[in-house]
């Protein structure tokens, strides 16, 4: 096969990356231009948003040559297995305290639990090292940095093609420090806490990828503080996760006790986050009243109090009878109604604060972005339209002529690819153009379930029209098929109700007899 342009074939190449090439029948990825296309503006140096992610892009980069060759020549060192002492921090690590103090009388080991005063062994972290390899390829070694991501994928992340955004800055992290990584584990989150995925090998990694380009955010709420924790859990569960840096992609405000999980994280544990849709925060009254009930300032155990208040005063005007009392209890309610508004304006101040920085206090690399219009991120330059126009027209001839099934497979990224630029850019109508022909022709052979190729018939198999299908939206069925099917499905459905008719009277006339 002839190649393409230098573009058109660096987006073949991250298509394959991507795994759209091998595993696209069992799922096609949501936007996967939109993602590509963000993955190719952070390899841009010359890109404002490569500047704004670089801190976190460059994360285990060592610049320094000489601090490069010293890492690389310190000895191996395995410490996973040796262990420390240390008080519990939770009444959850009861599990994991030394046997013994089974054996304290019931009173002695209630009142040290609820000191939390028992002792449990505790991994000793190892000395991670800097480590250098030869080449760039994924080869986990205990001496390399471990990262833990958290991925929210509630339904806030689909506005703004904010979960584009940050699969495309996942991935790119993940492609780009692979040679420094060690272990790679990754964890969803919505309203529940998804199942956890772990890259161990270069088999494992490529799978963890495509996992994270196949992300949906389809999720209901944003359990944030509960998503940290658990990571934290794992890692201090887990003695090979020990000094693991926690990666967060997230667009949710939610409360954070920033003390608790402080002392979670501990000295070992850093903590990074890309907060997507950061910007001014208009919270509604039912935010704040969260916020207030999370809270434990004076002003939110005041407001506690008042509604506490409140709620006992309207349960005796539903019991009250005299007009004199019912009077003297709703001026009241009208007293403390005006206290609560006034106490919940201040309330809100401090939700606005601590929204905007309780993330931030915890992090060691904080990256806040805007949302960023689509059509601002996507360059089409003349130079690279020309380049797809010449490959589109390239790939018509062929599917005329002498088509291959990667042929088609090609044409229909293509079209998307096409079709999502022209979408973006008001001068691409030209694309738009293209891909529409090249769209035609790949229905045309799923609908004839074949192609003619060197003078011969070549039969599509049921994999590649599924495939066709589903890169370029095409029916499985033909529109006379799909009349007859909804002619059988109808008749069958009367048929069905009028056999069940049939029964309920043969049933009537049973019940009769017998009357």
């Amino acid at each position: 096969m002839a190649a393409f342009g230098e573009d058109v074939e660096a987006f073949l190449l991250g298509m394959r990356e991507f795994g759209l090439f091998e595993d696209v029948e069992r799922h096609l990825p949501a936007e996967f231009s939109a993602v590509y296309e963000i993955a190719r503006v952070l390899h841009d140096p010359e890109h404002p948003l490569w500047h704004r992610f670089a801190p976190l892009l460059n994360l285990f980069h060592t610049h320094d040559p000489q601090q490069q060759e010293a890492s690389a020549a310190l000895p191996r060192q395995y410490s996973s297995e040796e262990y420390d002492a240390e008080l519990i921090r939770h009444y959850r690590d009861v599990v994991r305290i030394y046997p013994h103090q089974f054996l304290l009388p019931e009173e002695v080991f209630y009142h040290r639990l609820a000191e939390r005063t028992l002792w449990m062994p505790v991994p000793r972290p190892p000395r991670v090292y800097g480590y250098q390899t030869h080449g760039d390829v994924y080869a986990p070694d205990i001496r390399k940095q471990k990262v833990y991501i958290l991925f929210d994928t509630s339904a806030s992340m689909q506005q703004h093609h904010r979960i584009q955004l940050a699969k495309a800055i996942a991935y790119t992290f993940l492609r780009r420090n692979q040679a420094e990584l060690g272990e790679v584990f990754l964890r969803t989150f919505d309203l529940h806490i998804g199942e956890l995925h772990h890259a161990f090998d270069q088999l494992s990694f490529e799978r963890l990828l495509r996992t994270v380009l196949r992300l949906q955010a389809v999720g209901q709420g944003t359990m944030l503080e509960q998503a940290i924790m658990t990571a934290i859990e794992d890692i201090r569960r887990k003695p090979s996760l020990v000094q693991s840096e926690i990666l967060l992609f997230t667009d949710g405000i939610a409360y954070l006790h920033v003390g608790r999980i402080r002392e979670l994280l501990g000295d070992d544990i850093r903590l990074h986050a890309v907060r997507l849709g950061a910007g001014p925060l208009h919270l509604q009254a039912k935010a704040v009243e969260d916020f207030a009930y999370r809270d434990d300032g004076e002003a939110s155990r005041q407001f506690r109090r008042l509604q506490d208040e409140k709620h006992h005063i309207e349960r005796q005007l539903a019991h009250v009878s005299g007009e004199h009392q019912r009077r003297l209890l709703q001026n009241q309610l009208h007293s403390l109604e005006q206290q609560c508004s006034l106490i919940l304006r201040q309330l809100e101040r401090q939700a606005q604060n601590h929204y905007a920085t309780a993330l931030r206090e915890l992090c060691t690399v904080y990256v806040a972005v805007e949302d960023v219009p689509l059509e601002q991120l996507v360059q089409l330059s003349a130079e690279r339209r020309r380049s797809l126009e010449q490959a589109a027209q390239e790939l018509i001839h062929r599917l005329r002529e002498a088509p291959t099934s990667e042929d088609f497979q090609t044409a229909a990224l293509l079209s998307e690819y096409m079709s999502f630029l022209a979408q973006c850019c008001s001068e691409a109508s030209s694309l738009r153009e293209l891909a529409q022909q090249l769209r035609r022709l790949i229905s045309e052979a799923v609908q004839q379930r074949g192609y003619r190729a060197a003078s011969q018939e070549v039969r599509m198999s049921r994999v590649e029209r599924r495939i066709l299908m589903q890169l370029v939206a095409i029916p499985g069925l033909s529109f006379r098929q799909l009349l007859r099917f909804l002619s059988l499905h109808y008749w069958f459905r009367r048929l069905r109700l009028w056999l069940r008719r049939l029964g309920w009277q043969w049933r009537l006339r049973h019940l009769q007899r017998y009357k």
